[in-house]
């Protein structure tokens, strides 16, 4: 038990702290479309009226809506598929930094889709981050496995997961509370700007994303990756 925890180091803790930042990200954007679901619909309804100077159909209200939670699974799918690509190539820690630039297009797409009265950039930003999720639920697990003490291999291993669970927790209790806050009566219209809780909410994962790249320049790759693909790392 003492020699498991002196291989306990700051390093080591940040490293996988950092990786699984990914983590919390994916269960983040699962969780945070639903609650702000009546002002997308809202932001929909408008921006079709100024467009096309009538009310958004329902049936293609419903069906854009659709798009709009559905497109974050496609985004994952193929996300995930392409895993391997980049970790053989680029090793694990490169790849999530690389995958990182992902989560800041996806922020401001989905964040200032209102401003630029677009629900097409709410759609691909959607996709965008699904596409990162993808990405993440595969290099994070295999990095923090590979650079983890065997003795700790499990417990930390778990985290992956728990990560996940804290971001839907996050998304699910934050994304009401914006709604909360949101000044009423809306604006009547997207000219006048990115609506509050709907623009705060898709930005906030842009800043763990920030920190992972932040804390990921400190850290090192992993070392069963660098040992056969990168003797001189």
């Amino acid at each position: 038990m003492e020699s498991s925890g002196k291989q306990v180091t700051v390093q080591l803790m940040l490293a996988v702290g950092a990786a699984v930042i990914g983590s919390l990200q994916f269960g983040y954007n699962t969780g945070v479309i639903n609650a702000p679901e009546k002002t997308i619909e809202s932001f929909y309804n408008e921006t079709w009226i100024e467009r096309y100077g009538e009310p958004i159909p329902e049936a293609t209200l419903t069906t854009m809506w659709s798009v709009s939670v559905s497109i974050f699974s496609v985004g994952g799918i193929i996300g995930s598929f392409s895993v391997g690509l980049f970790v053989n190539h680029l090793g694990r820690r490169n790849s999530m930094l690389i995958a990182n630039v992902l989560a800041f297009i996806a922020a401001a797409l989905m964040g200032f889709s209102k401003m630029a009265t677009s629900f097409e950039m709410l759609i691909i930003g959607r996709f965008v981050v699904g596409l990162y999720s993808g990405l993440s639920t595969g290099f994070v697990p295999m990095y923090v496995g590979e650079i983890a003490p065997t003795a700790l291999r499990g417990a930390l291993g778990t985290l992956h997961q728990l990560g996940v669970v804290i971001g839907i927790l996050i998304a699910q209790v934050s994304a009401p509370l914006l709604s909360d806050w949101a000044p009423r009566p809306m604006p009547p219209s997207p000219r006048h700007g990115p609506d509050f809780p709907l623009q705060t909410a898709e930005l906030l994962h842009g800043f763990p994303a920030l920190h992972l790249r932040k804390c990921s320049s400190v850290t090192k790759g992993s070392l069963a990756w660098c040992s056969v693909e990168c003797p001189s790392c």
